[in-house]
């Protein structure tokens, strides 16, 4: 068997596709919270970097199955190296099926942007409106925001208020108050004065 030499390049390598990935799916928000340009923006970022996070992990995979020699040639010390066997795998068997999931229910069975996300201007102030809707498997809610402009086109979002799910609704800013009305239905009236952009 031909003797090869050990590569840091490649460690190294196999710990960026693994961990990153891991970092960025614990944070919650994508890509740690940047918040830049809009939440539908950002929902549709999300669903293309999970395809992207599964391929560095599987590139990882391959990279352990396949390059082990030249790893365990860079890693000499038998303890550090049996860590980072196991802890490498055990990330790889952990990523893949969320990740699958995460396809799963995020692009194939979501819902339409459209639906989930609203947003609209009424002067200065912008109201984003996101509908959580987990279909038979709980209730779904409407969430009100202010968003709010930061620097780089990023921006931060101030929670008004929750409401039931309604099917047709429509929603403005009379002075300090959202008022949200449903087609046929109720109004509802959230105090936006401590939720109102610095």
């Amino acid at each position: 068997m031909p003797h090869t030499e050990g590569s840091p390049k490649l460690v190294i390598l196999i710990i960026v596709c693994l961990y990153l990935p891991f970092i960025e799916s614990m944070h919650g928000a994508t890509l740690w919270g940047l918040n830049w340009q809009s939440p539908a923006l950002m929902d549709a970022l999300r669903d293309y970097l999970i395809f992207i996070k599964l391929g560095m992990v599987l590139l990882a995979g391959y990279l352990m199955a396949f390059k082990y020699q030249t790893m365990q040639n860079t890693i000499r010390h038998g303890v550090l190296r049996a860590a980072f066997v196991i802890s490498t795998w055990l990330l790889v068997a952990v990523q893949i099926p969320m990740l699958l999931l995460g396809i799963i229910f995020g692009g194939v069975l979501s819902s339409p942007a459209d639906y989930v996300h609203r947003e609209q201007t009424f002067g200065n102030e912008t109201v984003y409106v996101y509908t959580f809707d987990p279909g038979a498997m709980g209730k779904a809610y409407h969430y009100f925001y202010i968003k709010c402009p930061e620097p780089l086109g990023r921006y931060q979002l101030n929670e008004v208020g929750r409401s039931n799910w309604m099917r047709n609704f429509s929603f403005a800013l009379d002075g300090e108050h959202l008022v949200v009305k449903e087609e046929g239905g109720e109004t509802f009236e959230f105090e936006i004065t401590e939720h109102r952009c610095d």
